[in-house]
Formats: C-alpha cells, structure tokens, sequence
C-alpha cells in the first residue's frame, strides 16, 4: 500500500476491495489497458509514446481511495513482520527438504511462536507447505 495507488487495489488478476473487476472498469481494447486502470495515479518512468497515449486515456473510478498515512505505516509494519516471520522459517524450509523425502509430511515446533508448525513437501515440484497452528503465524507455499 502506498500513495498513488488505490487502498483498495489488490492487482489485475481479481477483483479489487470494492468488488471491481478491473478489465471490466477499463473496458476498449486489450491493448495497454494496464496503462488505463484507475488504481495507479503515479505514472513509472519513462514511457514510450504509444505508452503514454494509453495512460493519459485512463478511466475514472468512484471508489478510488488514497490510503491514510496511518493505513500506510500499518501495512509496512505488518509487511515487516511477515518477512521477519518467513526469515525465521527459511532454515527449516532448507533442512525440511534435506532430510525428507517428496511427498511426505510432519509436524515441527514453530520457530516462531513454539506452536505446532505442519508442513508437506510436493511430489510434483518438491516445494515446501507449511502453516503454523497459531492464527497470523506463518503460513508459506513456496
């Protein structure tokens, strides 16, 4: 979350905090409608001519919403925690897949918060599932 940028805005790929199908709101053609979304009101770097043909044609939304500098703090800080929490499993990720073989399972105790921490290794790509049993904790899916 930051300025320029829709609080409700959560990417391209689903609908928006308020319910909005981003394609949809832009409508016109397929292409640069990612140019035209009214989520993102700073525009990047240096673009191209056709690129900034598209951005100067972007649409409007209702619901567009700055995020407050409280909400902008808040989510830095919960962003901040949550690597601090992946930072604290990343060993155990190696060490799981050292010494387990794909496709099995198990339960640890949480480096976090000393809760029960299950896991799971794919068969199909060998990557690494865990969540721990304490609401926040960690949760990964590599």
């Amino acid at each position: 979350m930051k300025r320029g940028t829709c609080k409700h805005f959560y990417g391209c790929d689903k609908p928006c905090g308020k319910g909005h199908d981003i394609r949809e709101v832009v409508g016109e053609e397929d292409t640069g409608w990612l140019l035209r979304i009214p989520c993102i009101t700073i525009a990047a770097g240096n673009m191209s001519g056709s690129q900034r043909s598209h951005w100067n044609r972007r649409v409007s939304c209702v619901d567009y919403t700055e995020p407050t500098e409280a909400e902008i703090t808040e989510f830095d800080a919960d962003m901040e925690a949550h690597l601090k929490r992946l930072a604290a499993v990343k060993p155990l990720i190696k060490k799981i897949k050292e010494d387990a073989a794909e496709d099995a399972m198990g339960e640890t105790k949480c480096p976090v918060c000393d809760n029960t921490l299950r896991w799971s290794i794919s068969s199909f790509n060998g990557h690494v599932w865990m969540k721990c049993s304490t609401q926040g904790c960690v949760s990964v899916v590599e």
